[in-house]
């Protein structure tokens, strides 16, 4: 069992988010690692000591080459998630990734004028779904509290001037369900660099940590052109978790711990009701080979 169901269990967590953009000039993803916070201590023992034991400044997905220092820490990274979903013990962290197909989306639908607030309005309000959606997928009608300790996001210039529009959109998230709680309605934006982050330092490796995670997942979505020696790389770590992917693609087992999906299904009109418009998709194929 996963979760404690009984009626008195409660669960408090810390959210690390980080983006990807216009994937194949095309597809926007937002990750979303939720921490349990009784096993916060332990899941950054082991990124932090794996990345120091190979003398990694920082861990960077779009860096990572084969036989590497970072593709070592990746792979062990990898390793310890397929371990912490596998074990029959309650799971110390939860996935949800949302890919956005932007070329279905009309940005003025979003409030957006300029050419980068096309992005980022449009961002925050997906911002927004994920957070509610992380909590009815994994948490809804399984346990007695849940409860939002902070939100951590990756630190990028453009979004911590966009703060005060992301709290609006948290905002809006709590006051749409009453069961959603969190302690602190700041976003902290952290350094991917623990080197470099004076302030939340060790969330640095939580960042870190989605961000490949978040790499893998697209990749085995979306193609990118990269160097051969980083192809081999992303390859071989996208097999490792190609049971998970598959089987959250086939809506089977791990969808209690890691969840991916796309929007829109179709071009999206606001006045049709939104939940229809969330698909799922296969991961992409090679010529006539597929990639798993």
């Amino acid at each position: 069992m996963l979760f404690d169901l009984s009626e008195n269990s409660n669960v408090f967590v810390k959210i690390f988010v980080d983006e990807k953009k216009k994937v194949k000039n095309k597809w926007n993803y937002i990750g979303m690692l939720i921490v349990k916070e009784r096993f916060e201590d332990e899941i950054i023992d082991f990124l932090m000591n794996t990345q120091n034991d190979e003398k990694i400044k920082e861990m960077k997905y779009k860096e990572i080459k084969v036989n590497g220092g970072r593709y070592k820490v990746a792979m062990k990274w990898l390793d310890f998630l397929c371990d912490s979903f596998s074990s029959h013990s309650e799971t110390p962290f939860l996935i949800n990734i949302l890919g956005i197909d932007s070329q279905k989306l009309d940005p003025y639908r979003f409030g957006a004028n300029k050419e980068m607030d096309k992005y980022y309005n449009s961002y925050s309000r997906f911002f927004r779904t994920i957070i509610k959606s992380s909590w009815s997928h994994f948490f809804k009608n399984k346990v007695q509290r849940y409860e939002i300790r902070k939100v951590f996001h990756d630190a990028e210039g453009v979004l911590e001037t966009e703060q005060p529009y992301f709290k609006n959109q948290l905002k809006k998230a709590f006051k749409e369900d009453k069961t959603l709680l969190i302690e602190d309605m700041e976003i902290a934006f952290v350094n991917s660099d623990p080197t470099e982050e004076k302030v939340y330092k060790k969330y640095s490796y939580l960042i870190e940590f989605i961000d490949l995670i978040l790499g893998v997942v697209s990749f085995a979505f979306d193609y990118e052109e990269a160097s051969s020696k980083k192809l081999e790389a992303r390859n071989k770590m996208v097999l490792k978790l190609k049971n998970i992917i598959q089987q959250i693609s086939d809506r089977k087992a791990y969808n209690k711990n890691f969840d991916i999906s796309f929007f829109p299904k179709r071009t999206y009109y606001e006045r049709i009701p939104i939940e229809s418009f969330f698909f799922k998709r296969k991961p992409r194929i090679f010529g006539q080979r597929k990639l798993f």
